[in-house]
């Protein structure tokens, strides 16, 4: 059991309380400023961590949060000095990943510190419960520093820059008292920088065509073929990260428990795109060996009004913009994954692909968490109006297939041929692709998501 040192005074509760909820704002800080800098990042192992770091640092500042609420009882909430936001605000300022990076190693070094501070001063037996959360939180923190000092290392062997810390953080600085440098919890998360309506990825990758069918893994029991079915699996886990985190990142108003959501949902994505980027070397590829698509990211983004695709219209950086992401991403398209991951768990298993079989497992293990995080905060959007849940999704979806429908039409009217390519390939792979099974609404899956009865009948009669 760890022994409080003979120099140290135990904090009260009220003191303790206070740590806590400063401790609390830095792991929150760290969150808000990855949620906005994943979609911004084209490094795509820095994608993935941070979206797990991201998760870890929202976990932590939620239940350092509600501890120090608890020790709290009466006592003012705490104020957080400004000088912490402007520093975290001026990492999300940054121009490059390279900036983050230093950034954030420059904040987890000073809250890995900070925990141990606490830790030295803590009652080992009345305050055992806040001992735990940073124990944990601490050991995250640091595993986060040894990833990020060598993601540094390796980016200043391949420029020849030197690591430095190009934001001087002004943490260590005694918090003034005048009220004028101290802002409420809430306050202190600063609102979005920017706007992300294209997402990043590296230079040397290409793009698919607009309005172009990805390429069609013809065979299913083909290697190259099934390479390219994962291929094209991991644009969604990509993508998907990107707009859960921006959905955070752009709307600080929403609540606690919204972002906690958001983060787990990205963390999730962020292992999931982790598994296939380590599965697909097996089948003799790369991540962009072949084209790569971001449109669920960009066509689930913004939506501006366009007579052809119905004169509906989303504010940027409004709640309904908000809903209609949520709606189509999580609602409609998790939803349908649903339905979709226990058939190619399934297949896998069927075409003798265990190891495939495995992952789609564990993915279809989180899909009813995401879809169901998706109810809640629409439904949350709507004020539990399920009249209104219903309407706009199917505004937000009529929108989302005609702007699709409008590409698609485009792109074949210059490329008559490669259309009818496509045409003979899909031909060719509804033939290939049949199976003693098939994809099922699944009710018992939906209904743990907490869809109505009336929703499910709904998507049974394929009108989502």
């Amino acid at each position: 059991m760890k022994t409080l040192s003979k120099s140290a005074r135990p904090f009260t509760a009220p003191a303790a309380a206070e740590k806590l909820d400063q401790l609390a704002y830095l792991e929150r800080a760290c969150a808000h400023l990855l949620a906005g800098w994943i979609v911004k990042t084209p490094d795509l192992e820095v994608k993935i961590a941070w979206g797990q770091h991201l998760a870890a640092n929202m976990e932590h500042a939620a239940r350092l949060h509600d501890r120090a609420r608890a020790l709290r009882g009466d006592e003012p909430e705490t104020k957080i000095p400004a000088a912490w936001r402007d520093s975290a605000r001026a990492i999300d300022g940054s121009r490059e990943t390279v900036e983050v990076l230093r950034g954030i190693l420059s904040l987890k070094q000073y809250l890995a510190a900070a925990y141990q501070d606490y830790l030295e001063r803590a009652d080992p037996v009345a305050d055992a419960g806040s001992i735990q959360i940073i124990e944990s939180a601490n050991r995250a923190a640091r595993a986060q520093i040894k990833w990020t000092a060598k993601k540094l290392r390796a980016v200043n062997r391949s420029n020849g820059r030197e690591v430095g810390v190009i934001h001087e953080l002004p943490l260590h600085k005694s918090r003034k008292k005048d009220a004028a440098e101290e802002l409420t919890f809430d306050d202190a998360i600063w609102t979005p920088l920017d706007r992300a309506p294209r997402v990043a990825r590296p230079a040397q990758m290409r793009r698919g065509e607009p309005g172009a069918l990805r390429l069609l893994p013809l065979h299913p029991r083909s290697r190259k073929d099934t390479g390219l079915f994962l291929h094209n699996f991991l644009n969604e886990e990509f993508t998907t990260l990107e707009l859960v985190a921006r959905n955070s990142y752009e709307h600080p108003e929403m609540p606690w428990a919204f972002h906690r959501d958001s983060a787990r949902h990205a963390g999730d994505e962020a292992r999931h795109a982790q598994m296939f980027v380590r599965a697909l070397p097996d089948f003799g590829i790369e991540y962009g060996d072949y084209p790569i698509y971001t449109y669920s990211y960009e066509g689930e983004y913004e939506f501006p009004a366009n007579a052809a695709w119905g004169a509906e219209y989303c504010e940027p950086g409004s709640p309904r913009e908000l809903l209609w992401r949520i709606l189509l991403r999580q609602v409609v398209h998790e939803g349908l994954a649903l339905d979709s991951t226990p058939f190619e768990v399934k297949k896998r298993t069927y075409l003798r692909q265990p190891e495939l079989a495995r992952i789609f497992g564990y993915i279809y293990a989180d899909e009813v968490f995401h879809a169901g995080a998706g109810v809640k905060w629409s439904r949350y959007l709507v004020h539990g109006d399920g009249a209104q849940f219903a309407r706009e999704r199917e505004t937000a979806y009529n929108f989302y297939s005609e702007r699709l429908k409008d590409r698609r039409l485009t792109w074949v009217a210059s490329h008559l041929e490669q259309a009818a390519e496509e045409a003979t390939q899909l031909d060719e792979m509804s033939r290939n692709y049949q199976f003693p099974f098939k994809i099922e609404v699944n009710v018992a899956a939906r209904q743990r998501a907490g869809f109505s009865d009336e929703e499910i009948r709904r998507v049974i009669d394929s009108k989502l």
